[in-house]
Formats: structure tokens, C-alpha cells, sequence
């Protein structure tokens, strides 16, 4: 193995992207579907991946004497892990690419 390598068409994403599409979309990492690199939705792979809130950390902020300190809450997603969402796309990719075991 090697990485799989994502080239973004960001004009491209610009014309067919609105931002505010996003109010209307289901709270998943596939409401950015336009910026990711799957281009047929049937081969989307998904554990219900949701959005993830992120927390103000303010004991900390004031025990370090810090700006603002924001600590991401992976802990929703299904797996329990950042890694989900990457997951998610890397098996999604397969199928696209027609990998059929792993």
C-alpha cells in the first residue's frame, strides 16, 4: 500500500456547492459530499457517522491562562474514534475503485 491521494477540483466544488445547502442537509460527514472524492452515491459506506460537537474548555483555558480552548467530542461517533469518519472513506473509496474483499 500506498496513501490514496485526494485531488480537489475547488472551482468546480464552488460552482455546484452552496454553502447554505448545509441547513438542509442530514448532520453526517456525506452533507460535504461535493468535497469529498466518492463521485456515485451508491458506493457510500457508512456507520451513521453524525456531527461532532466542540467543547469549550474553560477550566483548562483558565488553569493555562490561555485564549479559547476547544477539545473536539469524538466520543459520539459509532466507533468511539476520530478514525470513523477517515474509515468511512477509505472503504466508500474501495468500492468506488471496485475493490471487493478486504
Amino acid at each position: 500500500g500506498k496513501p490514496l491521494l485526494v485531488k480537489y477540483d475547488l472551482k468546480a466544488a464552488k460552482k455546484s456547492f452552496r454553502k447554505e445547502s448545509l441547513q438542509t442537509r442530514p448532520p453526517s460527514l456525506w452533507r460535504y459530499r461535493e468535497l469529498l472524492p466518492i463521485r456515485h452515491d451508491k458506493n457510500i459506506v457508512s456507520l451513521g457517522e453524525v456531527m461532532t460537537p466542540l467543547l469549550q474548555c474553560e477550566k483548562l483555558q483558565a488553569t493555562l491562562k490561555s485564549a479559547s480552548i476547544l477539545i473536539k467530542d469524538e466520543g459520539r461517533l459509532p466507533t468511539g474514534s476520530f478514525k470513523a469518519r477517515g474509515l468511512a472513506l477509505a472503504v466508500s473509496m474501495a468500492k468506488e475503485l471496485g475493490v471487493v474483499r478486504m
